[in-house]
């Protein structure tokens, strides 16, 4: 990959399921809007941010996201998506709005 992350680190975050946690996510014109359920702190995501959101449901792979996302983004450098997608998740995760797990952990 051309982003400068070693490929051994997308392969290892590629594996694992990212969930929304503590939050509803909706559509608010071109924007997402994250709400808490906890303290009603409110989150606004481009529209990456928020289809991301929409793929985290614990049941997909970072890798499963990231393809939906080459499909939806064909005119789109696929190194730069599989770095957006892992900044994004990890911005998601730092703010407590997802949660990420081991794809072999039950």
């Amino acid at each position: 990959m051309k982003t400068g992350i070693h490929p051994s680190v997308y392969e290892e975050l590629f594996k694992r399921k990212p969930r929304i946690i503590g939050y509803k996510i909706r559509r608010d014109g071109e924007f997402y809007i994250g709400a808490s359920s906890y303290d009603g702190t409110l989150f606004s995501l481009n529209t990456l941010a928020g289809q991301i959101c929409m793929y985290c449901d614990g049941n997909r792979t970072v890798e499963e996201i990231y393809k939906e996302l080459i499909v939806k983004y064909t005119d789109t450098d696929r190194d730069m998506i599989a770095f957006d997608l892992c900044k994004c998740l990890s911005d998601l995760e730092a703010v407590g709005m997802i949660t990420v797990t081991n794809s072999n952990a039950s």
